[in-house]
């Protein structure tokens, strides 16, 4: 385990041996909740599509980031009284 400082205690520590095809899964998931230009906000929608078609290798320094701004996302949308 590695742990990542300046993000959130949610996501601090991450599993540097995680499959790239759960990584995949759950970036295409969290694609699919939010929208392709929600989720690829601070690099290309192209670059994201190559990673949920496993044409590039997603970085494991995403993963603390996408985690962090799942958590965001989720918060707004359940104070906006919307679900999933």
């Amino acid at each position: 385990m590695r742990t990542y400082t300046g993000v959130s205690a949610r996501s601090a520590t991450v599993a540097l041996d995680m499959p790239a095809t759960d990584k995949r899964r759950i970036l295409k998931e969290a694609t699919a909740l939010f929208g392709r230009k929600v989720i690829a906000e601070g690099f290309s929608e192209a670059l994201l599509d190559s990673w949920n078609t496993g044409d590039a290798t997603i970085p494991d320094g995403l993963l603390p980031r996408l985690a962090d701004l799942l958590v965001k996302l989720a918060a707004k949308r359940a104070l906006s009284g919307k679900t999933f």
